[in-house]
């Protein structure tokens, strides 16, 4: 009977850490909340896209990097969010990160970099007058040649 008492109480323990852990997960509202914040601060101190993916501020390291599924999803973030040059400076950093992903990850990671070029590339197709070589046919030429 101790046992079975004591796996009760692992359990408990176990599912109140799973409820914790949960709870102390960001939503989306705070993942965008912080990715607006980093893009206003990139932004107005002029920051440069890898010293901040390095987690390097003010000659301070973090110790924390930025994978490229992070790059991307500021990318995107910031493309959506009017941040623009910001999101190819970022989609570009990220093509640029040598990482072991699977095959799958690959063309999960090949995809989001694709809609945000096509977002960028329509932002800039809205500014763009010339039909013969448009900004967004040099945007998309520099982002790929990246890869």
């Amino acid at each position: 009977m101790g046992k079975y008492e004591s796996e009760e109480v692992q359990a408990v323990i176990k599912s109140r850490q799973t409820l914790l852990i949960e709870e102390m997960k960001p939503n989306s509202l705070v993942l965008e909340e912080a990715m607006t914040r980093l893009l206003v601060v990139m932004h107005t101190y002029d920051l440069e896209v890898p010293r901040v993916a390095h987690g390097v501020f003010l000659n301070i390291s973090t110790g924390f990097n930025l994978t490229r599924r992070h790059c991307v999803a500021i990318s995107e973030y910031g493309s959506k969010s009017g941040y623009h040059a910001l999101a190819v400076e970022w989609v570009q950093f990220a093509q640029e990160l040598k990482e072991e992903t699977t095959r799958q990850e690959e063309d999960e990671m090949e995809t989001l970099v694709e809609r945000v070029v096509l977002q960028v590339m329509n932002y800039f197709e809205l500014l763009s007058s010339k039909p013969s070589e448009t900004i967004s046919a040099i945007l998309l030429r520099t982002i790929m040649n990246t890869v």
